[in-house]
């Protein structure tokens, strides 16, 4: 008479094949999600979430179900399939496995995994394609690159250090939001507390007050320090945008920049991105950017 399942021993085996196929699932799932999901100061500012999820939450996710995925899999590999995998190492001598004869699958495949190590580590293509893709697809989620965040933490600034810095006038700028349906008693608040009670991103806020920027008179690029160039631009991809993008966004001269970057010896031109400037010349990107907005600068060591 056949055993019922309800009276069958718990099979071990199964039960780890089951989990190492759903933390795999997992793993794959969430890593897609992680390789387009925007940089955390973009995920902040655009208030960035995904079937209710942040993007913190999906990191998280990751990393527990990888977790699981490592446990599980050594466990699969090992006592479980520990014999059928040393067959593919070697060709057999006798009884014996004769590992000064790895089988060529073996040796193909470490090959393999040494090649993309290598290619993921200098960038170099077709892999880097695949970084490109990531880092465009990262950076769509801002809707213009004139809204994107002034600053790194800016959705963290409350709103009147926000316009003192962006230089905008604090009375103007609480009238022309509260006309835009957001709530503003005062200017206590930060820019991304603002956004969310009206159920929005620090960025919509910024949308609003971005008209509101009053530039400084004469060229922008005498205002500007090392210390206020790190200040204002690290951690915002400066590193991802052309000479000419930066330019506009810093308000600084193009032809004035280039004559900088060149009085430097980088080599340059106006699409050309500040991280293939950097790369060529061994310092960083906002290296770069402070010869352009600065003139002469001290550069950072990588």
């Amino acid at each position: 008479m056949p055993e019922s399942s309800a009276t069958k021993p718990f099979a071990m085996r199964s039960f780890v094949t089951f989990m190492v196929t759903w933390s795999f699932l997992a793993v794959v799932v969430t890593g897609v999600v992680l390789f387009v999901v925007p940089q955390g100061r973009i995920a902040n500012w655009v208030e960035w979430r995904l079937l209710g999820l942040t993007k913190e939450s999906w990191t998280n996710i990751h990393n527990a179900f990888a977790f699981i995925f490592i446990v599980a899999g050594a466990l699969h590999l090992f006592p479980y399939n520990w014999k059928q995998w040393k067959s593919y190492l070697a060709k057999r001598a006798g009884n014996r496995l004769d590992l000064r004869r790895p089988k060529k699958e073996f040796v193909l495949s470490v090959a393999a995994g040494v090649a993309i190590l290598a290619a993921a580590v200098g960038e170099w293509r077709p892999v880097r394609y695949l970084f490109d893709a990531g880092a465009l697809a990262k950076d769509s989620w801002v809707v213009s690159a004139e809204l994107a965040a002034p600053y790194g933490h800016a959705e963290e600034s409350s709103l009147a250090a926000f316009a003192k810095r962006q230089n905008i006038d604090l009375d103007e700028a609480m009238e022309a939001l509260r006309r835009s349906g957001f709530a503003v008693a005062d200017g206590s608040e930060s820019l991304g507390r603002i956004g969310a009670a009206a159920h929005t991103s620090a960025m919509a806020v910024y949308a609003v007050l971005k008209p509101l920027e009053k530039r400084p008179a004469g060229p922008a690029q005498a205002s500007y320090t090392a210390e206020q160039v790190e200040q204002q631009f690290e951690g915002t991809g400066v590193g991802r945008k052309t000479v000419a993008e930066m330019c506009g966004t810093a308000g600084v001269d193009l032809a004035m920049a280039l004559e900088r970057l060149a009085a430097r010896g980088f080599a340059s031109a106006p699409d050309q991105t500040l991280k293939s400037i950097a790369d060529a010349a061994r310092v960083t990107p906002t290296d770069v950017l402070k010869t352009m907005l600065i003139g002469n600068p001290a550069a950072t060591a990588r």
